[in-house]
């Protein structure tokens, strides 16, 4: 308790740092790895095919662990799993488009 006291100061500074490193993992970085997730998705459909939806998520989670090893201790699954499903719903809307373009 006494080696709390003495460093106070310290200790919340360091709170308020992870706070701000927190904050700023949740408010800049989702676009751009919203972004990557659209290419991992169109890598882990190429890969595996449709109807892989549980394989393909796995797929692009060990890529995600790979390309952002401290997000991916950092963001729940569930918010990984969400923006995925997202991103997935992007490539595929993108696919249709470009498959009526090309006709």
């Amino acid at each position: 308790m006494e080696l709390f006291l003495q460093n106070k100061e310290t200790l919340f500074g360091l709170l308020v740092l992870a706070f701000l490193f927190l904050g700023a993992v949740f408010i800049f970085y989702p676009k751009k790895i919203k972004e990557w997730l659209i290419w991992a998705c169109s890598q882990a459909e190429l890969v595996l095919g449709s109807g892989t939806g549980m394989l393909k998520l796995r797929e692009v989670y060990d890529m995600f662990t790979k390309q952002y090893p401290l997000i991916a201790k950092i963001v729940p699954f569930s918010v990984f799993k969400k923006w995925t499903e997202q991103s997935l719903v992007v490539f595929k809307d993108a696919t249709v488009v470009n498959a009526l373009n090309n006709w």
